[in-house]
């Protein structure tokens, strides 16, 4: 399908405010319209990192 840099649930995100952009709607409405889902991965928890000091670290698990 590709890969797609975008969460799709809060629990996907450190450290980051609660949002509700409509990207991430359009790409979970995708997910239902076609009956896809999350193959998941093995590895770490989070993909990306701002590279940030502790106080301002925000971590996300991006690659769908």
């Amino acid at each position: 399908m590709g890969d797609y840099n975008e969460t799709l649930f809060q629990w996907e995100k450190w450290n980051s405010p609660i949002r509700n952009f409509p990207s991430s709607r359009a790409l979970s409405d995708l997910f239902d319209m076609f009956c896809l889902s999350d193959v998941g991965f093995n590895g770490v928890t989070f993909t990306w990192s701002n590279g940030q000091p502790f106080q301002k670290l925000s971590k996300s698990r991006l690659d769908k």
